[in-house]
């Protein structure tokens, strides 16, 4: 074990203590200076990607403390990749039965229904759960 200054890809240097074997150490520190993103830096790609998953579905802001804000904002971008993965195969499902117009139309309420939580404490009591059951619960909302 020892505090190693890396100078990261994306030119800022940080100091990280390492452990393991000295060749993995090595072998570590030559990958952050060719691909590695410093702490900082790897902060901001999650806020980016993070922001770019509210663009895409228009979801709207969390409301509760920061602390929940912000994590839930995480949970939630976790999930609606999750949502939208299972949505592929649903497509495909509809595709092989020639019912792509219903699947988008449907699609598209459900998605529009579990965007709009805004609750933050809705997506953190939510955090693991099956983009399966969202999507029933999603859809027993609209049947009602």
């Amino acid at each position: 074990m020892a505090k190693y200054d890396i100078t990261f890809s994306c030119g800022h240097t940080e100091t990280r203590q390492l452990v393991g074997k000295e060749t993995q150490r090595h072998s570590y520190i030559a990958w952050a200076e060719r691909a590695g993103r410093c702490s900082a830096c790897a902060k901001l790609d999650k806020m980016a990607a993070i922001e770019a998953v509210e663009v895409e579905h228009d979801l709207p802001a969390l409301t509760g403390s920061d602390k929940q804000v912000a994590w839930a904002r995480t949970i939630r971008a976790e999930i609606m990749g999750e949502v939208m993965e299972y949505l592929t195969t649903l497509r495909v499902k509809a595709e092989a039965q020639d019912k792509v117009a219903e699947y988008e139309e449907r699609a598209a309420v459900l998605l529009q229904v579990i965007g709009a939580n805004t609750a933050a404490r809705y997506w953190i009591d939510n955090k693991g759960r099956p983009a399966r059951e969202l999507l029933l619960s999603a859809h027993k909302v609209t049947a009602q």
